[in-house]
């Protein structure tokens, strides 16, 4: 496995698949408190990591979100504590609710939800602390402010370490494919509002959750990863110069450009992300919805 780092006590903990999705990369933290940001790098490195660092020591496990290329090699550290945003507790605490956060919970796609559950091993877990934005984990030497980042989800955060200027982006990822908010509870206009809160913050050293440690032109590669979003919204909007309903929207996937397998899962998120921009476009009377649920651009 890779581990990289960044100080004495951080370390970077690469994914399986330089850490694409369905693994994500982890921050791991040896102080007085050992601490781990996120257990989705696969189940080799977390169990070297416990051979070879943490042993049988209390660790605690910082998950930025509840989603499960975050939380899903959680059960690997048996002496841990778990902490999460507290509105993604519950979620975390009744698992099965994931499936409500993709719109998969309908009966019909109970097959699709059983291997997507298998997959990830997912389970319940508790959460021991229960975090909100400015919450700080103080692990010894190193303090880590909590920073409320929603937008991909409602209870994503990051975590900033001020003495070094580290920046734990999460999954503000930094991604060629842009900013995911497929999710209920996803806002674009949360999104916005957190990659700016990062820009603002001016890191020096960025780690996203599926790309890697960043430590040139972090600004500029967050501006450019903002901008996605309204590239989409202009196509959207162009798109509607025409009367077109949500569905035909949808299946010009603007966002994902061409659907992965399984094909029916990415299009529901692509619905749920072409819904929060149609919506933002009538908010911002650029559009407007005729009686029979079509959309044209005013």
């Amino acid at each position: 496995y890779i581990m990289i780092p960044i100080t004495d006590k951080i370390k970077f903990i690469e994914g399986k698949n330089q850490g694409r999705y369905i693994f994500s990369n982890s921050l791991y933290i040896d102080d007085d408190l050992k601490a781990i940001i996120d257990t989705g790098t696969g189940k080799s490195p977390l169990r070297k990591l416990k051979k070879n660092y943490v042993g049988n020591d209390e660790i605690l496990i910082i998950n930025s979100n509840v989603h499960e290329d975050h939380i899903c090699g959680n059960y690997i550290f048996k002496n841990s504590k778990i902490a999460l945003h507290r509105i993604e507790v519950p979620i975390l605490e009744n698992i099965d609710r994931l499936a409500e956060l993709y719109g998969i919970d309908d009966p019909k796609y109970k097959e699709m939800n059983e291997q997507f559950f298998a997959i990830f091993n997912l389970r319940n877990y508790k959460a021991d602390i229960k975090i909100e934005d400015n919450h700080i984990f103080d692990l010894g030497e190193i303090k880590l402010q909590t920073i409320h980042a929603p937008g991909h989800c409602a209870g994503h955060c990051m975590f900033w370490e001020s003495n070094n200027k580290i920046l734990f982006l999460a999954d503000i990822d930094l991604s060629s494919f842009g900013p995911w908010y497929g999710d209920i509870s996803s806002s674009v206009t949360d999104f916005i509002n957190s990659i700016n809160k990062a820009i603002k913050l001016n890191p020096d050293i960025a780690i996203s959750s599926h790309k890697g440690v960043y430590k040139e032109e972090i600004r500029e590669k967050l501006k450019i990863f903002l901008d996605k979003i309204y590239d989409r919204e202009e196509k959207i909007l162009n798109f509607l110069d025409k009367k077109h309903t949500l569905e035909e929207i949808v299946n010009k996937a603007f966002i994902y450009g061409k659907f992965p397998e399984p094909e029916e899962m990415f299009a529901i998120a692509e619905r749920i992300m072409v819904k929060l921009h149609i919506n933002r476009l009538l908010d911002a009377k650029k559009i407007e919805e005729n009686p029979k649920s079509s959309f044209f651009a005013i």
